[in-house]
């Protein structure tokens, strides 16, 4: 399942997004706690000046607490990187040349398939996690923080088995189509399909018997259970 030659291959076919991916979740690791941090020592400052005179101390913002992962946009961009990254790395699938290529090598397609995503979740799943400690680093070095160290590491687990989703839903369209349009449209149905027609049965249900609620249904009503949207 796995082949680190063809490991090095996928690395190699996919250096310019990685890097570029990296260094948009390193610039975001650094840039926006220290906004958040400049932002909010500025709040204080201003209501320390309003608030003094009359001793309302408690009226103070004393910390940040940072819980979930630590920069928000390193989940944005984790979740876009994944995505591209993954139709980047399969791209030959589209290519009637290239997938003769890759599938004429002296390696069993399942090695292809798992050295290929390997080289993906180390970019996307590797950059998130190092981002975040980046980010999580400079927040504690503040004083005016509250590390959640806990709901960081759970909000990381969430995102990168979000990630894993997204991989293998792009690798299964890729896999059974064979246009970038056809690829794009079929990964949207298989995301977010399921969960419409969910949301759809559950609604006609509740609408046609009023004596049941989304609650009823638990996780097919409720979509903070599903992983992508909740």
């Amino acid at each position: 399942m796995f082949n680190f030659k063809l490991y090095q291959e996928g690395l190699r076919r996919t250096k310019i997004f990685g890097i570029l991916f990296m260094v948009v979740m390193l610039f975001a690791s650094v840039f926006q706690p220290l906004l958040h941090i400049f932002e909010h020592t500025q709040r204080l400052a201003q209501r320390s000046a309003i608030y003094l005179e009359f001793g309302d101390w408690w009226y103070l913002e004393e910390v940040i607490p940072v819980y979930g992962v630590a920069a928000g946009y390193i989940m944005l961009f984790s979740l876009v990187g994944a995505l591209f990254l993954t139709l980047s790395i399969f791209s030959f699938l589209n290519s009637r040349h290239g997938s003769d290529f890759y599938h004429a090598i002296p390696h069993k397609r399942e090695t292809l398939f798992g050295s290929f995503i390997a080289t993906v979740l180390t970019w996307v799943i590797g950059g998130m996690w190092l981002s975040t400690a980046i980010s999580t680093v400079i927040y504690a070095i503040s004083s005016h923080t509250e590390i959640y160290l806990g709901s960081i590491i759970l909000a990381l687990l969430g995102v990168s088995a979000t990630c894993l989703l997204i991989v293998a839903a792009v690798s299964l369209a890729m896999s059974i189509t064979g246009t970038s349009f056809s690829n794009v449209i079929t990964v949207g149905l298989i995301l977010f399909l399921p969960r419409l027609v969910m949301s759809i049965f559950v609604m006609l249900v509740i609408g046609n018997f009023g004596i049941v609620s989304f609650t009823d249904f638990g996780i097919l009503g409720n979509h903070h259970y599903n992983i992508l949207i909740g």
